[in-house]
């Protein structure tokens, strides 16, 4: 039986066939870990090389443009915030650890359970490795662009993409699409004494290197409650399915059905 979500209704869950999603990130975040910091993750890296074999370095802000001698001799003079990035063959999935932070992303998500595999690799990986002692947060974030040259509904105005819960001024018959050049809105909301909420963004932005308008959703859902490691995937679940029905809130029947919603039978875990 699905569990009620406390911010939104349920909604049947659906995998679109024409996705608008750019990407998706799982972050979970620890109490500074010094090994991380001293060291390059080595043991790390063998535990989940095999299918993130290519390996990169991200040097703090304010490094990344240096030579790459300088860069090491000021690392050397001071603790500096760096993180590892182990990457996929085809470089569409990323894991990132730092010594107070590992994350996971990919932008070519299909459903939650190929995504959850690489998300277990990398949890397991730096609880057998690093042990942090608990975790200050876990977060898992959606982020979806709607362009509607993509889907053939270029004429379509916004009013007719999104729901009544999150039109707002979008719905003034004098705000035509060509006239509108600027719609943000920003939503936090926090469940009592429980330290987890959910943060919601979405508005008008810009396909880069083009001139068509996007509709942006970013919906992060997380909790800054602290957790020991195992409780990781169950937190983790019911964020993935919080954010299916945040998105599903904020658009309209049109748009849900323009993006090919097929039914998906939830998987039995043992």
């Amino acid at each position: 039986m699905v569990e009620r979500d406390e911010f939104f209704p349920n909604s049947e869950r659906v995998i679109y066939a024409r996705s608008p999603l750019v990407q998706v990130i799982c972050q979970i975040r620890f109490p500074k870990i010094l090994r991380i910091e001293a060291s390059p993750p080595a043991d790390f890296q063998d535990e989940v090389r095999n299918l993130y074999p290519i390996v990169e370095q991200q040097l703090p802000p304010g490094m990344q443009d240096l030579p790459p001698e300088v860069a090491k001799m000021l690392g050397a003079a001071g603790p500096q915030k760096s993180q590892y990035q182990f990457l996929s063959q085809d470089r569409a999935t990323t894991i990132a650890l730092a010594p107070d932070a590992l994350s996971v992303t990919s932008s070519n998500y299909s459903r939650w359970e190929d995504f959850e595999a690489p998300v277990k690799l990398a949890i397991d990986a730096l609880s057998n490795i690093y042990k942090p002692s608990f975790l200050t947060r876990i977060g898992l974030r959606y982020q979806n662009a709607v362009v509607p040259a993509d889907f053939g509904i270029e004429g379509s105005p916004w009013a007719a993409l999104l729901s009544k819960n999150i039109l707002g001024g979008l719905a003034h018959p004098g705000f035509s699409n060509d006239r509108i050049t600027e719609a943000f809105s920003v939503v936090r909301a926090m469940l009592p004494g429980q330290q987890e909420g959910i943060l919601l963004q979405h508005g008008l932005g810009q396909r880069e290197n083009g001139p068509d308008k996007a509709y942006v959703f970013d919906i992060d859902c997380y909790t800054e409650k602290q957790n020991d490691v195992a409780s990781t995937h169950s937190h983790l679940r019911r964020f993935n399915a919080r954010a299916r029905y945040a998105f599903r809130w904020c658009i309209s029947d049109f748009l849900h059905d323009t993006l090919g919603p097929q039914p998906v039978a939830e998987m039995v875990r043992h």
